[in-house]
């Protein structure tokens, strides 16, 4: 909602010419208006001045003058503090006051448009709440901040680690905290990328050695066409595609750490960031008006491990399990998998053991593969938690992979 639309639904129209004698303060509309601005027009890196700020309140109130009495009566009041208040009680924010001639003024909000869409992603890509569940939530969040829900995020391109940290912050810890902004305006308005990645490695000037997140990619930064963000087994992923290559890749965003937008020269020679690659066809079929589909997406790399073949990544599988693991594969591919009754049964101290049968439709071929990897053993019982009968490729995979371990172990 633009101001301009906000006032038309709140002005109260006054003949013209008609100098407003009341306190404008008594009229919560105009007092509304002045923060809706300040909310709308301003932030961090554009600053009003009040001159400027009573530029946009004429565009709703008719009369200058007045425009220009609010503004110098908000700006101006003796208890400034209390209004400053008010402002983060009722617009969740606090009205930021730059000193110099002119002063200029900014309104910063406690939610900004990147942790709505972090909350809203978490909220998308839970696997326990329904779809109706999953709607209404978004839309209590995007009524409890409208306008943050709908602002442009401006000039974050090269958000760098501040000066100070608040270590009480988790987020202002996390690396995540730096790079969302970024990734989240490219995804938005379809830019490509520059990232700096991290990979663990020893630390051994400290005693006892710790692990340690350092760069590998610093002097060759990943070209990349980002496309979505998403939550998976408790990490939010970037969901991208390297140039000249069509299958997606993940990147974890807390291993982010550094992310710019990549740059060309326009036909001014002006440095400009460079539009991202189309959707391509690989990423197509988790699209529905033009809303990603985290759940789908999820439940396809159920592991988050990319696909290495770049034609046939996707295939149909059948797996099978005791019904007490049906609870593993609920938390890995939701609860809309195709689930029926195995004809195995098996008996454990003279207790009778059932078992299910599951359907998974075009899943990554190297995320199943993993996937079935890790649910091979199960310290309770004397069979797998999970196994795979279909396809034949993939049980063969999985025999192989498990003789390489074997072999493995038997030489230790």
């Amino acid at each position: 909602m633009s101001a301009e639309t906000y006032a038309k639904s709140q002005y109260i129209s006054e003949p013209v010419g008609k100098v407003y004698k009341e306190d404008p303060l008594s009229q919560p509309v105009w007092f509304n208006l002045m923060v809706y601005i300040l909310q709308s027009k301003s932030s961090a890196e554009s600053p009003l001045t009040a001159a400027e700020i009573e530029k946009e309140l004429v565009k709703i109130i008719p009369f200058q003058k007045q425009a220009r009495r609010l503004t110098d009566i908000i700006l101006n009041i003796k208890d400034i503090e209390n209004v400053y208040d008010t402002i983060s009680a009722v617009y969740g924010g606090k009205l930021v006051v730059l000193d110099g001639k002119p002063k200029k003024y900014y309104f910063e909000p406690f939610i900004n448009p990147s942790d709505l869409n972090m909350i809203k992603g978490s909220i998308i890509s839970d696997k326990y709440l329904s779809d109706k569940e999953k709607d209404y939530l978004t839309s209590v969040e995007d009524l409890l901040c409208p306008v943050q829900a709908g602002r442009e995020l401006t000039n974050t391109s090269n958000l760098e680690r501040p000066a100070s940290i608040d270590k009480s912050n988790p987020y202002q810890v996390s690396n995540w905290f730096y790079s969302i902004q970024t990734i989240f305006e490219a995804i938005k308005k379809g830019y490509q990328l520059e990232l700096t990645y991290g990979e663990y490695s020893l630390d051994r000037t400290r005693i006892p050695i710790k692990p340690k997140l350092k760069v590998k990619n610093a002097e060759s930064p990943y070209i990349i066409n980002p496309y979505a963000l998403l939550w998976n087994n408790g990490h939010q992923y970037l969901i991208a595609t390297a140039n000249d290559y069509e299958n997606p890749s993940h990147y974890r965003i807390d291993r982010i750490k550094k992310a710019v937008f990549h740059k060309t020269q326009d036909k001014n020679g002006n440095l400009v960031p460079k539009k991202r690659n189309p959707i391509p066809g690989s990423l197509k079929l988790f699209y529905k008006n033009n809303e990603f589909d985290a759940d789908r997406y999820a439940s396809i790399f159920p592991l988050m491990i990319a696909a290495s073949d770049s034609q046939n990544f996707l295939t149909d599988v059948v797996l099978e399990c005791p019904v007490s693991s049906l609870s593993v594969i609920i938390d890995y591919f939701g609860h809309k998998v195709k689930i029926h009754p195995s004809e195995r049964v098996a008996e454990i101290n003279g207790r009778s053991i059932s078992f299910c049968k599951i359907e998974l439709k075009r899943v990554c071929r190297e995320s199943i593969l993993m996937f079935c990897l890790q649910q091979q053993a199960s310290v309770f019982s004397p069979f797998p938690r999970i196994v795979a009968l279909a396809p034949k490729e993939l049980v063969d995979d999985i025999k192989a992979k498990l003789r390489e371990t074997l072999a493995y172990y038997e030489n230790l």
